[in-house]
C-alpha cells in the first residue's frame, strides 16, 4: 500500500524511526536537477490550499526512466512512487499524468488517500 503524500505533514502520520514508506506523490515538476539528483514536485493541493513543495532524490537507476523529455519541463504533471526513509524521500518510479488535475479529480484522490484499506 501507498499513502497519498500532499503535505510534508502527511508523512508524520505514518513515519516512525527506521520504517520505511512507500508514498504516491501527484502534482506539478517546479525543478528537475539531474546534475544534483533531484526533482521537485508541487503537489496537488495548490488548488485547494496553500502549496506543498517535496524534494524528491534520484538515484542512478532512475535515469533511465527519466528519458522523456516532458520529465525536465517545469508544469508537467506526474505521478511518482518513493520510498521515504529518515528524512529523506527517493524516487522509484515516475509517470506522466495524463488527467488534467481538476478540483473534482483532487478531492476524489485525497477522499480514497483517507480510508486506509484502499491502496492507492
Amino acid at each position: 500500500m501507498s499513502n497519498l503524500i500532499v503535505d510534508l505533514e502527511d508523512i508524520n502520520r505514518y513515519d516512525s524511526k527506521n520504517k520505511v514508506i512507500k508514498l504516491r506523490i501527484i502534482g506539478t515538476i517546479i525543478e528537475f536537477n539531474p546534475k544534483d539528483h533531484y526533482i521537485e514536485i508541487q503537489t496537488i493541493t495548490h488548488f485547494s490550499s496553500a502549496p506543498t513543495q517535496i524534494k524528491i532524490e534520484l538515484d542512478d537507476d532512475i535515469f533511465p526512466q527519466l528519458i522523456n523529455p516532458q520529465f525536465s519541463y517545469v508544469g508537467t504533471n506526474v505521478d511518482c512512487y518513493s520510498l521515504y526513509l529518515n528524512g529523506r524521500i527517493t524516487l522509484i518510479s515516475i509517470d506522466l499524468f495524463e488527467e488534467e488535475l481538476n478540483e473534482e479529480l483532487i478531492r476524489s484522490m485525497l477522499s480514497l488517500s483517507s480510508i486506509k484499506d484502499i491502496p492507492l
